[in-house]
Formats: structure tokens, C-alpha cells, sequence
């Protein structure tokens, strides 16, 4: 399973994911089908990027080892192409465009069993208000739960006001004022972290590492952090872990 690492800060967002792909092979097993495959999309227009996990595209038949496989429909591609110059100018609206338009394209995917179409997006990018450039994480997923066993229909929410005030996701946190509230609460030095992945051999892992960083935060014990590019390491670690 894909594994995912994003933290938000006062000094911008990182993103991190593993770069493996794998699938079912003709004998029933899972195999690895690319090893370095990246997970990430940019959007240069909107500053933003994208980062996915679960269904990664239909292959035309079942992966054989040692050999190239066939894609009908590859979630990276589409991605990439739906990102290279959008029309929108908002990153709540270019979510939602992509929210219309990926529903759509998995309902013409047909395979065996409904769940195998379980997917989520992270689209972390920069939203001007009032002058104010202030991040934002909109989640874009199937998932019903944290065990990503289960789908529903795909949805759209808002992530860092909720996460940081433990509320629960609503669209009124578009409003000026709750928009205020996050950036505020980074500004005074609060850090947003986020993981996807195996809900035990990674979230829990992931969840330990990220929450000492924002305890350290929090009790004004971290160390000076200065540019973006110095939470780098922090947001890759889970995934070093993991894969070594």
C-alpha cells in the first residue's frame, strides 16, 4: 500500500510518499509492478500538488513477472494530465472539477469487486485570502474508514481547520474567519502532520514520529526550523523507516 507523509507549517508544506507500485499477479500473489514510480503530481498554476493512494490504475490483465505491464487507465497519467495547466485559478475550485471528473471516470472502470476502486487524493496547496497565503488540504476519497477495506461515494472536505481544532470537516471552513484560524495557529507555531497508509505498519509509526515533532511544537522546544526544505527530513522519515 502506498504510504504518504505531508506536514503543514508556518513555513510551507511538505509532501512525501513511497515511490512503489504493486498488484495481483497471475498465480494470486502481490507483486511489485514498478519500484520507482512517483506518487506526486504538481500544479504549478495553483502551487500545489497532488499525492494518491489506493487504486493506481486497470491493467489490461494480470501483471506477469519480468514482464512490462499494460495499462488501460493509470490514475498517475490522468493526474498529471488534469494538473499541467487547469483552468481554475482557486484550489477549492480545481478540487472539486477534480472531484466531478474522477467520479466519472472510476464508474466506467468496471472490476471484480468495488472496493479494488478505493482511492484517496491530498491536494495541499496555497489559497490567497485578503492578502494572506494561507495552506490548505483538501481530501478527496472513497475511503469510509481508516482500515481503507471499505468504500462510499467519493467526497470532497476541507482538513486543516478540522485537524487542528478536532472538530469535525465542514464546508464552512471556506469562511474567512476559520481560514484566519489556521493561519494564525501556524503563525504561533503549530505544525499539521498527515499520514496515509498501512494502518498498522505505517500510521502507527508515522503517528509517533509526527506527534513528537508537534509536541516539540507546541511546548516551544523544536528546534529553529528556517526554510520549508529543513521539515523535508522530518516528513521522510516514516517512509525511510518503512521501507528499509
Amino acid at each position: 500500500m502506498t504510504v504518504i507523509s505531508a506536514m503543514f507549517s508556518k513555513l510551507g508544506i511538505a509532501v512525501a510518499t513511497d515511490s512503489m507500485l504493486s498488484a495481483i499477479d497471475e498465480n494470486g500473489d502481490l507483486t511489485c509492478i514498478e519500484w520507482q514510480q512517483s506518487k506526486i503530481v504538481v500544479v504549478p498554476k495553483l502551487k500545489a500538488c497532488i499525492s494518491y493512494w489506493g487504486f493506481a490504475g486497470a491493467l489490461k490483465g494480470l501483471p506477469k513477472k519480468n514482464k512490462p505491464v499494460e495499462w488501460i487507465w493509470r490514475t498517475y497519467e490522468w493526474l498529471q494530465k488534469e494538473s499541467s495547466n487547469p483552468k481554475f485559478f482557486q484550489l477549492e475550485d480545481f478540487s472539486k472539477n477534480i472531484l466531478e471528473k474522477l467520479d466519472k471516470q472510476l464508474q466506467n472502470i468496471h472490476l471484480a469487486r468495488p472496493e479494488q476502486k478505493g482511492i484517496g487524493l491530498h491536494i495541499a496547496g496555497l489559497e490567497k485570502i485578503d492578502g494572506y497565503v494561507i495552506p490548505e488540504l483538501f481530501l478527496v476519497s472513497n475511503y469510509s474508514d481508516p482500515s481503507y477495506q471499505n468504500i462510499k461515494e467519493l467526497g470532497l472536505s476541507r482538513n486543516t481547520y478540522h485537524t487542528i481544532f478536532n472538530v469535525p470537516p465542514a464546508t464552512d471552513h471556506s469562511k474567512k474567519e476559520y481560514r484566519f484560524a489556521v493561519k494564525d495557529s501556524l503563525r504561533d507555531g503549530r505544525i499539521i502532520t498527515y499520514n496515509n497508509g498501512d494502518p498498522i505498519l505505517f500510521n502507527l509509526i508515522s503517528s509517533v514520529i509526527h506527534s513528537s515533532f508537534e509536541i516539540a511544537s507546541k511546548k516551544k522546544i523544536l528546534r529553529n526550523l528556517n526554510t520549508v526544505e529543513e521539515t523535508v527530513p522530518i516528513v521522510k522519515r516514516p517512509i525511510e523507516i518503512i521501507s528499509n
